[in-house]
């Protein structure tokens, strides 16, 4: 009865693994990069899901899940906080930090915040090409509230709604988007399955105008112009991941997301991480059908209701970048 049981699991699981596979090769559309803005919004939180190749979907089991799966909330037991840090290329920081508190009947309620941005630059023009001694501000910042409930002891969804709020020198756009997850232990086994769908919202318009010289017959013409309107980097997920027991202090888990954005082509993330008494972590991925990002790799420490956590992420010519987390849970 065993035995039969295990194979009706497979025969639902295995189509998923074969979706999972066929959208990690499927190179064949063109791609659209550039197409979206809010980019910012396709950084993945957290220095232990970066040091696994970015596979996060059924991989997230604190705070970040604001940030990755809001379904994954509800494994978060009391309270779950963490902040994250990562310098990103060319000066520019990536900060993030997250709550979230679970009330027993009810759900899973988060609070997430999200900034990308670097430090003033000075201001240069043709005629000032060493700087006009005035500098001007970019950032980028995203602000979530989110909820998770169960709607079985194996199945669980959540939802993300953000604000976004960007803005360089006096141009400033505004916006918001949501983010919907799912979460799915299959029953076989350690096997989980989830599915999230990240970024839908409207388009996000620049408010303001700028100015423009254009030839008009003889003569050069100054004429105003409103900013256009441009999507947000909508990116729907599909993951997996499974426990395997290596000894009764050790355990490996491994996770796979295939992903279809909206501004290219399909992308595949695969990482492992790889547990010792539930103290000592290290992880490793890899990123496929990227231009300059390949591989990532981290370790994990975790001293009661503590845990540090550090990745490294290969970005090709712009060298690698570094994430340090912290979390708490309470």
């Amino acid at each position: 009865m065993d035995r039969l049981m295990n194979i009706k699991k497979m025969k639902t699981v295995l189509p998923v693994i074969a979706f999972l596979i066929l959208s990690a090769v499927n190179t064949q559309a063109i791609n659209k990069v550039g197409t979206v803005g809010a980019q910012f919004l396709k950084l993945t939180v957290g220095a232990r899901y970066v040091g696994m190749g970015d596979a996060y979907t059924c991989a997230v089991s604190d705070a970040n899940a604001v940030f990755c799966n809001p379904a994954a909330m509800t494994g978060i037991e009391g309270y779950d906080a963490t902040f994250s840090h990562r310098g990103w290329i060319a000066g520019i920081t990536h900060e993030a930090a997250a709550v979230v508190r679970n009330v027993e009947g009810i759900g899973s309620f988060g609070l997430g915040a999200v900034m990308l941005g670097a430090d003033d630059m000075e201001i240069t023009t043709t005629a000032q090409q060493d700087g006009t001694g005035s500098y001007f501000t970019y950032r980028d910042i995203a602000v979530s509230f989110s909820y998770a409930r169960r709607l079985t002891d194996k199945f669980s969804t959540g939802l993300t709604v953000k604000y976004i709020d960007q803005q360089i020198y006096t141009v400033h756009a505004k916006g918001w988007a949501f983010d919907v997850g799912t979460y799915y232990w299959t029953g076989f086994k350690t096997l989980r399955f989830g599915m999230t769908i990240q970024n839908f919202g409207p388009d996000m318009t620049p408010g303001g105008s700028y100015l423009d010289t254009q030839v008009s017959g003889l003569f050069l013409e100054e004429k105003e112009f409103s900013y256009g309107e441009y999507p947000l980097p909508v990116k729907f997920t599909v993951g997996l991941a499974y426990d395997f027991r290596i000894t009764e202090t050790i355990k490996t888990t491994l996770t796979v997301d295939a992903l279809h954005p909206n501004d290219y082509t399909e992308r595949a993330h695969v990482g492992v991480e790889g547990m010792y008494l539930k103290v000592l972590a290290l992880r490793g991925g890899y990123k496929i059908n990227y231009e300059e990002e390949a591989f990532t790799a981290g370790f994990g420490l975790k001293y009661r209701n503590m845990a540090f956590d550090y990745a490294y992420s290969d970005v090709g010519v712009f060298k690698g970048t570094s994430t340090f987390s912290l979390g708490f849970s309470f």
